[in-house]
């Protein structure tokens, strides 16, 4: 009689666990089949970018995909003037965390400035043409070397001077050159490097060596070259040299 009991008992939990299982399993179903509107992007769009209607639109997405911090709304103009403060990618849902934090009447650099974590760097604007800095090759988020070649006054006369006077340094913005070769690069510096750069721009001129992903910054560590270090390393030019 026991056993028949305990029998019973068994099914009856047996059916009990099939059928939660059954019901947990129309729940998963259900959550990937029921489909809500959400704002997603229709094209890659790069960090600090303005977001413009054209780049994101309303489409059904799983409920269950969803973030917490998911953008709410289906009007994509509510989202016109925003910056994006990540790289986002097509076909991705428009998050809070995807765009920049722009306070009052800040501008979206200073937004990206404060992205980086480093309260000791700033915003310094260079000029720049084709042939000092890389062919104009240059883009934003890339990493660069600033090299200074200048003439320094001494009394003896004056001296050149080059030296990598920044290494490694954040592109936040390069602006391209226009139809008479002349652009500006938005770099991310410190107050010291700013005076350095502001040095040789006004005593000599400035170049742009671009860095590879994986660069070595301590290879920029440099002593720098004058005239007579010049002279020391490759010695005179005779007269038949050219």
């Amino acid at each position: 009689m026991k056993r028949r009991r305990s029998s019973g008992f068994l099914l009856f939990l047996a059916l009990l666990l099939a059928l939660g299982a059954g019901f947990a399993a129309v729940e998963v179903v259900r959550g990937f089949s029921e489909t809500v509107d959400a704002i997603v992007a229709v094209q890659d769009i790069p960090p600090f970018t303005r977001i413009t209607p054209s780049m994101v639109k309303v489409a059904e997405v799983p409920r269950v995909s969803l973030p917490d911090d998911v953008f709410r709304g289906t009007d994509v103009r509510a989202l016109a003037g925003q910056y994006t403060a990540v790289h986002v990618l097509k076909g991705d849902v428009i998050r809070q965390s995807h765009l920049a934090q722009v306070k009052g009447d800040r501008s979206v650099m200073s937004a990206r400035l404060s992205a980086l974590g480093r309260p000791d760097v700033r915003a310094f604007a260079i000029p720049y043409d084709r042939e000092t800095a890389v062919g104009g090759e240059v883009k934003d988020g890339d990493r660069v070397d600033i090299v200074a070649s200048v003439k320094i006054d001494t009394p003896s006369g004056q001296v050149g001077v080059g030296k990598v006077v920044a290494r490694n340094v954040l592109v936040l913005k390069a602006v391209p050159a226009g139809t008479e070769g002349k652009g500006v690069l938005v770099l991310a510096l410190t107050p010291t490097e700013i005076e350095d750069i502001a040095f040789a721009m006004s005593s000599g001129r400035l170049m742009v060596a671009l860095n590879p992903y994986e660069t070595d910054e301590q290879a920029a560590v440099t002593p720098g070259v004058t005239g007579r270090l010049w002279l020391e390393k490759y010695g005179p030019v005779s007269g038949t040299e050219r």
